[in-house]
């Protein structure tokens, strides 16, 4: 490869590794987020799951539960996402 097509590839790398670096941060805060009630949806967020057991499909279930609902800025998706569905006829606008 030429030195020129080297440096074609570093913005593209830093991007690849920019993006990856805030999924990883993204899975960090959720795990070790200590929320349990959302205001804004008026109900108990999930739990983490207390046991792992490979064999079950149920711990794939509920932690994929467990994640969505501690994604970060969860309250500003939740927003954006009440506010599409009200403009659009769907449901109600929820703060």
């Amino acid at each position: 490869m030429s030195e020129r097509t080297n440096r074609k590839n570093i913005p593209e790398k830093i991007l690849l590794y920019g993006v990856l670096l805030l999924l990883l941060a993204g899975g960090v805060y959720a795990l070790a987020s200590n929320v349990t009630f959302s205001g804004a949806e008026r109900r108990n967020l999930s739990r983490m799951p207390d046991s792992v057991s490979l064999t079950e499909w149920s711990f794939d279930s509920e932690l994929e539960t467990f994640l969505s609902d501690h994604v970060p800025h969860r309250r500003l998706l939740v927003g954006v996402s009440s506010t599409v569905q009200a403009l659009a006829g769907q449901g109600i606008l929820l703060g």
